[in-house]
């Protein structure tokens, strides 16, 4: 459970202070207790206190910070690799273009946006982060190890193919790749986890 603070902080953070800015914003000129302006109080020439106006910068900043944060996260290509005539296999592109969205959307995202795991798929790479970077991994960090992970079911998806699927074993028997480690390695290469 190490860990998993730290990211639902992170991930309600902007919410909270989104929050209390407008709470501020609402409730500045007013006291509960007196009826009367508080705070934001004028001075002879009628403009607001300096203090106050460097409160409402320093909040109006921190969210747009935050903001500016959370566009950052890039969703990685999922189209259709190049290949050449003797090493294209439909098949396995289908095969291995369906799984990463699905890897994208219920693992991938989560975890780079640092939302609490909800799965086994987020829970064991978001171990893996924290194992290799602790709590400071970058986008790259969550690119390296769903290659890690995500390369696994991959490799045995195509493990399974070799033995039942006929373009597959074809592809084999002609010689475009000399064995299945090879085969594995080839569309690791092609489709590896890239945000850039």
């Amino acid at each position: 459970m190490t860990g998993i603070t730290p990211i639902y902080v992170k991930k309600h953070s902007l919410k909270l202070l989104f929050f209390f800015y407008c709470f501020f914003i609402t409730y500045r000129d007013y006291n509960f207790s007196t009826n009367k302006i508080f705070l934001c109080h004028k001075n002879k020439n009628g403009q607001k206190g300096e203090k106050m106006k460097k409160i409402s910068w320093f909040l109006f900043l921190a969210i747009s910070a935050l903001l500016v944060g959370c566009s950052s996260v890039k969703t990685p290509s999922t189209e259709m690799a190049d290949h050449d005539e003797d090493h294209n296999i439909p098949a396995i592109d289908r095969m291995i273009i369906s799984m990463k969205k699905e890897y994208i959307q219920k693992c991938y995202l989560p975890v780079v946006k640092r939302e609490p795991p909800e799965n086994a798929c987020q829970t064991e790479l978001f171990q893996l982060l924290e194992r290799r970077y602790h709590s400071d991994y970058s986008q790259d960090h969550v690119d390296m190890a769903s290659n890690d992970l995500f390369f696994k079911d991959i490799d045995a998806e195509i493990t399974k193919m070799v033995r039942s699927d006929p373009e597959v074993r074809s592809a084999l028997r002609s010689g475009a790749f000399r064995s299945t480690d090879e085969m594995k390695t080839y569309y690791k290469s092609k489709y590896m986890f890239s945000h850039n």
